[in-house]
């Protein structure tokens, strides 16, 4: 008892803004201790505090999970800060293909579009967009597959404000035979969003070959329902000038009045692209 006492006296002349300073200190010293062991990702009985918090596997550099740095890795990705483009907080992310487009109409260019594709997110739609680029399954056998290919393809719709429409040659199949599936779940795909002008994602579901680019401005302008029905996998990195001359082409109804071609096709280097590794 006259410990007690005696201790809550030599409390009693220490400072208030001490204690509080004090106590400040010994959970920052704790929180610095947790991020160091997620960072390093310790686990098990020597994981002491971590075991104890939420396992929050980021990456400081980057603001990228753990599972998200690896899936990167795997499908031989480099990071690019897209600046929030395609919503949801993640202004970094895995960029595993960038394809290029050039586009003509009348004998005339109209440009180039640079394409990026978020293949560790999404690997079955970049690879089917990339080799649909590269024209590969066309070149390996012409007689079978001469359609699986984007270069002499066209956007043959385009819906002012909204999207410009393309790839129909293989409507209904892709470069694994007929349609597939990649469906949106959240905890893989959730903060892929129309929210942005330049977003690619895929017009049929299942998907085939058909593609559309986001033209409009507002952020608002319909996302929740494509989002809600179509697969986003890209986003337009370079291109600004070619996706205003899409916006402004004369149509009858939804077609463009002069048809713009897809006159060539592939794919770019990633290293010029990085941001970090």
């Amino acid at each position: 008892m006259a410990s007690y006492s005696a201790f809550r006296a030599r409390m009693a002349n220490i400072p208030v803004r001490k204690l509080v300073a004090g106590a400040f200190v010994l959970k920052l010293l704790a929180l610095l201790v947790a991020l160091a062991m997620v960072a390093f990702n310790v686990t098990g009985p020597q994981a002491g505090l971590l075991a104890k918090i939420p396992r929050m596997g980021f990456h400081p550099q980057l603001n990228v999970t753990v599972e998200e740095r690896e899936a990167c890795r795997e499908h031989s990705g480099v990071w690019q800060d897209i600046g929030l483009k395609v919503g949801y907080g993640k202004s970094t992310i895995c960029v595993t293909h960038i394809v290029y487009l050039d586009l003509e109409q009348n004998g005339t260019a109209m440009g180039r579009l640079e394409i990026a594709l978020f293949g560790s997110i999404v690997p079955q739609s970049a690879s089917n967009f990339a080799k649909l680029a590269t024209c590969e399954m066309a070149k390996a056998d012409p007689k079978k597959n001469a359609h699986l290919c984007y270069h002499g393809d066209s956007f043959h719709r385009i819906l002012p404000g909204f999207v410009a429409q393309g790839g129909s040659h293989a409507t209904g199949r892709s470069v694994f035979g007929g349609t597939f599936s990649e469906m949106k779940e959240p905890k893989h795909h959730s903060f892929l969003s129309h929210a942005s002008r330049g977003v690619l994602a895929w017009a049929e579901f299942p998907i085939g070959s058909q593609f559309y680019i986001t033209l409009s401005h507002d952020h608002n302008s319909g996302p929740a329902y494509l989002d809600a029905n179509h697969v986003v996998f890209g986003y337009v990195m370079a291109g600004e000038s070619v996706l205003d001359l899409l916006d402004s082409t004369p149509l009858n109804k939804e077609e463009p009045k002069s048809k713009i071609w897809i006159v060539d096709s592939g794919l770019l280097p990633l290293s010029s692209h990085e941001t970090t590794s």
